[in-house]
């Protein structure tokens, strides 16, 4: 046989011999670029480190995990929908809000109306100056009787039950 035969048949089988390539890392790395490249429109305080490091999550964990790095002197937060409010208080708010762990429940029905009468009015305040620099407002609560009772004082309130405890 002559070289250039022997060049062209070792060619052909080496081609056929190659694997496909794999349809899944091809899709988790589309993924990745995809979240790398939204990322990067945002501004980081760690340089974007934590993007990098958790792009190959859903672009939901991403934000989860890296909403912390994000640098909220620098971006304002828009929901037109309203879906991220009550899924995530800091993330809506950009740091804006009040969290309220009173051992609310434990209160006399008294005590509870003078609490709630106080709160609704430090509050009021409180979400104006937000509103007048641009931001969101909500108030993060203990149980659902403390946001019913604020909710009731002052249904334009936003409230969200954290759960948090004191």
């Amino acid at each position: 046989m002559h070289p250039r035969t022997c060049f062209m048949l070792l060619l052909v089988l080496s081609a056929c011999a190659t694997s496909t390539p794999d349809r899944r890392a091809s899709a988790a790395w589309n993924a990745r670029v995809a979240n790398l490249q939204r990322a990067s429109k945002l501004p980081w305080r760690d340089g974007g480190r934590c993007v990098v490091q958790e792009a190959a999550q859903p672009w939901s964990v991403v934000v989860e995990r890296c909403f912390g790095a994000l640098d909220h002197d620098r971006i304002r937060f828009h929901d037109p929908t309203g879906r991220c409010t009550v899924a995530s208080m800091g993330a809506a708010t950009l740091g804006l809000g009040e969290i309220k762990t009173d051992q609310f429940d434990t209160y006399s029905a008294f005590l509870r109306s003078q609490v709630v009468e106080d709160q609704v009015e430090e509050l009021k305040e409180e979400r104006e100056i937000a509103r007048a620099c641009g931001y969101g407002f909500v108030v993060g609560v203990s149980s659902e009787a403390h946001k019913a009772a604020l909710k009731q004082r002052d249904p334009s309130l936003e409230v969200v039950v954290t759960g948090c405890r004191r």
